[in-house]
């Protein structure tokens, strides 16, 4: 794939999530990844002080099981500025 259309791409992904910005934050879905998946082994493990850098992270649901479980910094990066300020409207 070329620089111009990975750019095309990724600026349609942007729009898409800007339009429907991902919001399934519903407690049932933060229990269970925390409980029944790998991430949730790995979020388990942070502590207080520790640093989570969350890659395309939508509406902020990994960082906030971290805040929740570890009380460590998780800081969330995504295109999409709507799934980031629902994130952060979240909590």
């Amino acid at each position: 794939m070329s620089p111009r259309s990975r750019g095309a791409a990724r600026e349609r992904t942007r729009a898409h999530y800007d339009r429907h910005p991902f919001g399934f934050d519903q407690e049932e879905i933060l229990a269970e990844k925390l409980e029944r998946r790998v991430m949730g082994e790995a979020i388990r493990a942070t502590r207080p002080g520790d640093l989570v850098l969350d890659v395309g992270c939508g509406a902020s649901r990994v960082a906030r099981l971290v805040r929740r479980t570890s009380g460590a910094l998780a800081v969330g990066l995504d295109l999409s500025l709507a799934s980031l300020r629902g994130g952060r409207r979240a909590g």
